[in-house]
């Protein structure tokens, strides 16, 4: 995927543009029901980050917004593989090399799908708006998720030439580069009627985490991202978008450290070292979160490909119908993943994984591709009072990976191949409408029926030459659900709020049905497995009671939401007794019921002219209601009613502070400009990332600071900013990984402290 932001549109007059030009909250507008609504009148737990906010933030990836959005999280696995969790609802990144499931929360970019995280890169590049719906999506979406959904909308082309160009250097030898440019380009009779715009973003940095055993670093970045658009307008009422995206990422795995839990029996099997005697617990000892010693050479390489046609007709409509729009969006994309990364993250031969491809014993390079097609109709009728979508969507996909993993070679010697494909089918039909019964009360009502046919084969062997299979089987399953989707909403009568503080209020109560379908137990192992199992489908119900205000002649906005939800037949990752090598052995299946509860709020103010106040919070109380698993720690059966779900944090908290004051110099008008300084406080309660038993493997409550000082000057077509993020130097990690035979956890640290300069021009 490839998302860097474009610069808003210059002012005819040369003023700053990204002043406001009248003292009031900037009013938003999302398209969060498949629609364009301002954001307050927006009966849906929406979060909306704008371009501007999206680059005084400093968010370069789309990972970069879990401080911004409540109730958002994300995980990052040992070769960078994203997945976010909303509301407690996500996928655990230990399921990601099954490639057999969903993720929890959907990325669409420009309303296209994307499913995989591996080969899913996430710069974000001319991007316009991401919109975060947190709860069950369904309705609208062409695709069903469970959790919610992250809608990236890149920026269009215009009938203007315009250009931006951006140099974002830091340290850890970090540079970030952006260029765009819109022009159009059709000529005779295509003139005003054919237009283009580019964007190509590249993100550089060292590693931050020391491999001192190969002199290098581990955890750096090295990608590039390319966005193309044509647009071609025939008549005023036929629109066609057509897109094009590359990005790729070539690095190093994430460094990690290793922590001794017990000293398990896999690891004594390691031998000492013969010169100095020591013995793979001490050197796990040694690791520090940024200072590591790991014998592999590791390597992630990712990249991504597609094309998407967005075509819209807007027809010529009498009657009851006051309004119809047609829209068909056709999309195909690939991606290929390579992988090369040590398990166990010492310098002693434990554990290690490949899909690379070329010599025994790495594996083959991972790869997927995905068509889809929606149809949409939309529209309103009777005076505007009954807006409404209809739709169907369909989408192919299919995949492979060639994972090979390595353990001991100088004990046991585990060499095994794991070949997973899979081969999916979906489509869905689905509606919703709402009904304006009065100017202040609506009512909406949705409705999905979906089916997905699932398909994958399994096939292992050991050692990595052997050209016969010692478990090969296929499996197929058909699942299919309705969800449904209900809304009331009530505004009070603007003729009711004048002499009041308050300008406009709304609420709103709403329940949604979430589904997410069945996989099979098809995960990486070094060990056969007994059987491909079903993992039937998870549902999640969702009841939401919200409130979105403006206050003080809109000066102060206000979203409060509070939601249950109930979560049936959870696909979760868990470990079961088994009699294979590595006992015991890591499975998906649906172990468990749980609820989850919750408390958003969502504010910005305006106290002073050129003061802005951005705040969020979220409380989250998510337990299994039931589930038997095996302890994380000793291999013995657990029951996990009433446990705490892992990564989730209870509490999230995010302010934001600027202020844009003029500053005058003797000299020419261009140098005249706005000084901007920004600090921005983020704070996050533990989070368990493996289980209570495990202590090591539990994130710390933590706390983030960031400050941002740019200058607008030369009519608002040129910015120089200083930047700092986590400046206060806090050590924190978001993936831990429990090498339960080993007796070890290995944890992954996010950036410490990074600082730079960032230099920007629009012509």
């Amino acid at each position: 995927m490839t998302l860097a932001a474009a610069p808003p549109a210059v002012a005819e007059s040369g003023s700053p543009t990204n002043r406001p030009e009248r003292f009031a909250v900037e009013e938003l507008v999302v398209s969060a029901r498949r629609r364009s609504e301002w954001l307050e009148q927006t009966p849906v737990a929406v979060s909306a980050l704008p371009e501007s906010t999206l680059r005084t933030a400093g968010v370069t990836h789309l990972t970069d917004i879990r401080q911004l959005v409540p109730s958002l999280n994300v995980a990052q696995d040992q070769a960078g593989r994203s997945q976010f969790f909303l509301r407690g609802v996500g996928t655990p990144p230990g399921m990601l090399p099954g490639f057999s499931f969903d993720p929890g929360v959907g990325v669409y970019l420009d309303g296209v799908y994307l499913p995989r995280a591996a080969g899913r890169l996430l710069d974000v590049v001319d991007v316009e708006q991401i919109e975060v719906l947190r709860g069950p999506q369904g309705t609208l979406f062409g695709k069903n998720t469970v959790g919610g959904a992250i809608n990236v909308t890149s920026a269009k082309p215009t009938d203007d030439f315009e250009g931006f160009v951006l140099v974002r250097p830091g340290n850890f030898g970090s540079v970030d580069t952006r260029v765009m440019l819109n022009a159009p380009v059709g000529p005779g009779a295509l003139r005003e009627k054919l237009f283009v715009r580019a964007a190509f973003g590249s993100s550089n940095r060292e590693g931050y985490v020391e491999n001192r055993f190969r002199d290098e670093t581990l955890s750096n970045l090295g990608s590039m991202a390319f966005l193309g658009t044509v647009r071609f307008v025939p008549t005023e009422s036929l629109t066609f978008d057509l897109s094009g995206s590359w990005a790729k990422n070539h690095a190093r795995q994430r460094g990690g450290e290793c922590v001794v839990r017990t000293e398990g029996a896999f690891g004594s099997l390691v031998p000492p070292d013969p010169e100095t005697g020591e013995t793979f617990f001490d050197a796990c000892r040694a690791s520090r979160p940024f200072e590591v010693e790991s014998n592999v050479a590791s390597l992630l390489d990712s990249e991504s490909w597609g094309t998407w046609l967005d075509a819209r007709w807007d027809a010529d409509v009498s009657g009851p119908v006051d309004r119809l729009s047609v829209r068909s969006l056709t999309a195909w994309h690939e991606q290929q993943f390579r992988a090369r990364f040590d398990i166990d993250m010492t310098r002693f031969f434990l554990a290690r994984h490949a899909e690379v491809g070329g010599t025994p014993g790495n594996g083959g390079p991972r790869d997927q591709r995905q068509v889809s097609q929606e149809f949409q109709v939309s529209g309103s009728a009777l005076d505007g009072r009954l807006p409404f979508v209809a739709g169907a969507f369909f989408q192919w996909e299919d995949g492979g990976i060639e994972a090979d993993l390595w353990a001991l070679p100088q004990a046991v010697n585990i060499r095994a191949r794991n070949r997973i494909s899979i081969d999916n089918w979906t489509w869905a039909l689905f509606g919703q409408t709402t009904w304006d019964a009065t100017d202040w009360l609506s009512l909406t009502a949705g409705i999905r029926y979906t089916e997905e046919e699932r398909e994958v084969d399994v096939w292992w062997t050991t050692p990595f030459e052997n050209p016969d299979p010692r478990f090969a089987e296929s499996a197929d399953a058909t699942n299919g659900a309705w969800t449904p989707t209900a809304t009331v909403a009530a505004t009070v009568p603007t003729d009711l709020l004048p002499g009041t503080f308050v300008d406009h209020v709304m609420a709103y109560f709403g329940y949604a049905r979430g589904f997410r379908g069945g996989g099979f137990d098809a995960i990486i192992s070094p060990t056969p497995p007994e059987e491909i199992s079903p993992v039937r489908p998870e549902y999640l119900d969702s009841f939401e009671l919200g409130f979105k205000t403006t206050a003080a002649d809109e000066r102060l906005l206000l979203n409060l939401a509070l939601y249950q939800s109930l979560y049936d037949d959870m696909q979760v990752q868990t470990i079961v007794a088994s009699t294979n090598a590595f006992d015991p052995r890591t499975v998906v299946l649906n172990a468990a019921d749980s609820r989850i509860r919750g408390f958003e709020l969502e504010a910005m103010a305006l106290p002073i002219e050129g003061l802005r106040i951005e705040a969020s919070m979220s409380l989250l109380h998510g337990r299994y209601a039931s589930f038997e698993s095996i302890s994380a720690s000793t291999g013995f059966p657990v029951d996990r009613a009433g446990e705490k779900l892992p990564y989730v944090p209870d509490i999230q908290s995010h302010v934001a502070v600027q202020y844009s004051f003029p500053v005058a110099f003797d000299g020419p008008a261009w140098i005249q400009g706005w000084l901007t300084p920004r600090f921005e406080w983020y704070h996050q309660s533990e989070v368990m990332y493996v289980a209570p038993e495990v202590p090591l493997g539990t994130q710390p409550a933590y706390d983030l600071l960031h400050a941002r000082v740019s200058y607008d000057f030369a009519h608002d077509r040129a910015q120089v900013a200083l930047w700092g993020k986590n400046l206060a130097d806090e050590a924190y990690f978001d993936f831990a990984f429990n090498l339960l035979p080993a007796g070890t956890l290995t944890r992954y640290y996010q950036l410490p402290r990074t600082f730079g300069a960032e230099l920007s021009w629009r012509f």
